[in-house]
């Protein structure tokens, strides 16, 4: 054998925990215990141990599925990284793929581990910059942040009947922050949270591939219950940032891939738990570049389930025979009227009763700050019904 590759896929599909509370907060968060707050903390890592060693770690990728969180935000827009899972599923999947390539020579390979080192915490403590939304008193709010870090040396030497002896290195270095504020009560709920981290592999002292990858997710969601309806308001900005360098492959080199979602909502639920109406907003940006200076960009934008605003392409790698495609149309030359997530057939003066400020999604690069100016704009960090952001399905 001369390369061995393995390839990891973990989705936590239904029961995705980044807004899972530290075990010492859910007294704060449930003092009944009905259950309205799952315990042991965000932060999740995995693990490949081999011979009792560990060999590497990977930091899952949120991912909601299509019709998670808010209804209003996914049609016709899925998630990012919701295509590239399987069927819909209760529990984590954890599936692995080993690649390996034989050597020429026949000779059996070998190798011995010159240097292994790991280091790791994770803390947990009360935020010290936590955001607080208008018309909640500071004092209501229940805010806390989860620090992580890994970082894992490993330095081996491998004797191929080919390449004869040679020494491999790789080296992880990866940050977790999750930051959470709650209502008690579900209220209002808030998560902002960044996976970080760098790859670097390394062969007689020549680096063969750095990868590098950012992870940002901010949610929050608001909830105002009446007896006759449940108002549930929302803003999702979600990114996949990635960048992998393969220096000595010319076919390759640098590839980098950034895609941003930005998502803005309102979903009316009545007592029995229907969506009676709902109107929502998501945006995208995708961005493509390779080694060659090959380029391509998309940005598309979505109105009320079937409204395109904007669906723009450009880049060098667009198809010479394929027209760009653009369309744009003004919110405020049509009435809201009914959703199409609504049940009924409700008026448009109900809609427009009902509606939320569009106003609140952020460019394609940064997340949006709270502006307390504008009417309708959610706080930066996140709210709702623990109920709705548990179920990502």
């Amino acid at each position: 054998m001369a390369t061995a590759y393995l390839e990891l896929f973990a989705s936590g599909s239904g029961q995705e925990e980044y807004t899972n509370v530290p075990d010492e907060y859910k007294p704060k968060l449930d003092p009944q215990n009905r259950g309205d707050v799952t315990g042991k903390g965000p932060f999740r890592e995995v693990q490949v141990w081999i011979d009792n060693l560990l060999a590497g770690v990977a930091y899952p990728l949120p991912v909601i599925y299509t019709g998670g969180i808010l209804l209003s935000w996914w049609r016709p827009i899925a998630a990012i990284g919701q295509g590239e899972n399987g069927s819909i599923n209760p529990d984590w999947i954890f599936s692995a793929s080993v690649f390996a390539s034989l050597d020429p020579s026949g000779a059996r390979t070998t190798g011995k581990i010159l240097t292994h080192s790991t280091d790791s915490k994770t803390t947990v403590g009360a935020a010290s910059a936590a955001s607080t939304p208008p018309k909640i008193d500071p004092k209501d709010l229940v805010s806390f942040v989860t620090h992580s870090f890994r970082y894992l040396s490993i330095s081996s030497t491998v004797v191929t009947g080919t390449g004869g002896s040679q020494v491999f290195k790789t080296e992880q270095d990866m940050t977790f922050i999750n930051q959470q504020s709650w209502l008690p009560g579900g209220a209002y709920q808030s998560v902002v949270m960044t996976s970080q981290g760098r790859l670097n592999s390394n062969r007689g002292g020549r680096t063969e591939k750095i990868d590098d990858f950012r992870f940002p997710l901010n949610l929050t969601l608001t909830s105002v219950a009446s007896p006759s309806k449940t108002t549930i308001v929302g803003h999702l900005n979600h990114q996949y940032d990635r960048t992998t360098n393969l220096p000595f492959c010319s076919g390759l080199g640098q590839i980098k891939i950034e895609t941003t979602q930005d998502s803005v909502g309102q979903l009316v639920i009545n007592p029995q738990g229907r969506a009676i109406s709902g109107i929502g907003m998501t945006k995208q940006h995708f961005n493509y570049q390779n080694a060659k200076g090959g380029t391509y960009t998309r940005d598309v934008q979505i109105y009320n389930s079937t409204k395109i605003i904007r669906d723009e392409e450009s880049g060098t790698l667009l198809p010479v025979s394929k027209p760009k495609v653009f369309s744009e149309s003004s919110l405020t030359e049509n009435p809201l009227a009914a959703s199409l997530l609504s049940t009924g057939t409700p008026s448009a003066n109900t809609h427009l009763a009902n509606g939320v400020s569009l106003t609140a999604t952020s460019d394609g690069k940064t997340h949006l700050d709270g502006d307390d100016s504008i009417p309708g704009v959610p706080s930066r960090n996140v709210a709702s019904p623990r109920s709705l952001i548990k179920n990502s399905r």
